[in-house]
């Protein structure tokens, strides 16, 4: 099972419709699929559960042998999920390599699993960065972006350098995910984005995946009916552009990701 994790620090960029859409576009290219819902405004829950759950990623936090009878089926037939809740506090937290210890037991039931976190670096977020082959991060290409992947950057190879102690002897770092980037929400027709994006790769050279998703009115649209944008809009470039990324990101994965 391979484990992506969508993070960034900043809110209002997609992440969770990231989650979404992604799932339903690994869905399509005929992946069984695992969601973990780990931001407690548990906003992906409603896309695949039409109501509240009795077990919830917090029993999972609580105790990570309960993680198989937290998941649920969805209403997409390859897609299953571990709901938020809204109950979910740092104090849940307590161990680093908890969500990892957990998706580990499920592994060979799923060949993606897709990670929703909350915008903010804190012990949630850095379980779930810490269960993750490739952290996922969307921007938006405006002025703060720069700054922005600074920090993320920051964070993330900073994590890198935990290293656990067993009997006196370093162990392997307890978090080594590959981080990748992608531009969410954009319009190709607007100069300032191009600049942006060129001053990105070409100057600061963090790790862009080529695939962009574009701004559309349906992704706000699919959002209010709590759908992934391929089911309700199925001709619209963004669903396209979800399955570009969803394949990429196969790719790179096949090739161990350069950068």
């Amino acid at each position: 099972m391979y484990k992506i994790t969508i993070s960034n620090l900043k809110g209002g960029v997609g992440k969770t419709t990231t989650t979404v859409n992604l799932a339903y576009s690994f869905m399509q290219l005929g992946k069984k699929i695992l969601v973990v819902d780990a931001d407690p405004q548990a906003n992906a829950t409603p896309f695949f559960l039409p109501r509240k759950t009795e077990r919830s990623i917090k029993d999972v936090y609580r105790n990570p042998a309960h993680v198989k009878r937290s998941i649920y089926r969805t209403r997409y037939g390859n897609i299953d999920v571990i709901p938020g809740s809204t109950e979910l506090e740092e104090d849940d937290a307590s161990q680093i390599d908890v969500i990892k210890k957990a998706l580990d037991t499920v592994a060979d039931r799923y060949d993606i699993c897709l990670i929703d976190t909350r915008p903010a670096f804190e012990q949630l977020t850095i379980t779930c960065i810490c269960a993750a082959d490739l952290v996922l991060t969307p921007v938006c290409l405006n002025k703060f972006c720069r700054d922005n992947l600074s920090v993320v950057d920051e964070k993330i190879n900073g994590l890198r350098y935990i290293y656990p102690v067993m009997d006196g002897e370093l162990m392997e770092p307890v978090c080594s995910p590959v981080w990748k980037v992608f531009a969410t929400m954009v319009n190709s027709n607007r100069r300032a984005q191009r600049e942006i994006y060129e001053d990105l790769v070409g100057r600061h050279d963090y790790p862009f995946l080529t695939t962009c998703v574009s701004a559309s009115s349906a992704v706000d649209n699919a959002l209010l009916l709590y759908k992934p944008v391929a089911r309700h809009r199925k001709s619209n470039p963004v669903a396209d552009d979800y399955l570009e990324l969803a394949n990429e990101i196969l790719s790179e994965k096949a090739g161990e990701f350069h950068g």
